[in-house]
């Protein structure tokens, strides 16, 4: 979760969601329509070297760590030209 407050440096611009990012791999759950969207990242995965399953980590989890695409959102690519970082 990024807190935002008028003095913080991201209330000038939007944060990058990772719902709209390239890599975003979105499931909508089949109970109920209410339920929230589960959403994970395509670049980071663990492989069954058995089976050959990727286990994709979720937005959250690639977000929170630093190594990974981090509260900055390092590895970000928007789904629009004018929604990316490069």
């Amino acid at each position: 979760m990024l807190r935002i407050n008028p003095n913080s440096p991201a209330h000038q611009k939007p944060p990058r969601l990772c719902l709209n990012c390239e890599h975003a791999l979105v499931q909508i759950p089949k109970r109920t329509m209410n339920d929230k969207p589960i959403i994970q990242c395509a670049l980071f995965y663990k492989l069954d070297l058995v089976t050959g399953e990727k286990y994709h980590d979720s937005a959250h989890e690639a977000r929170q760590d630093e190594k990974k695409c981090g509260m900055d959102a390092k590895l970000y690519h928007g789904r629009t030209a004018g929604d990316r970082l490069f």
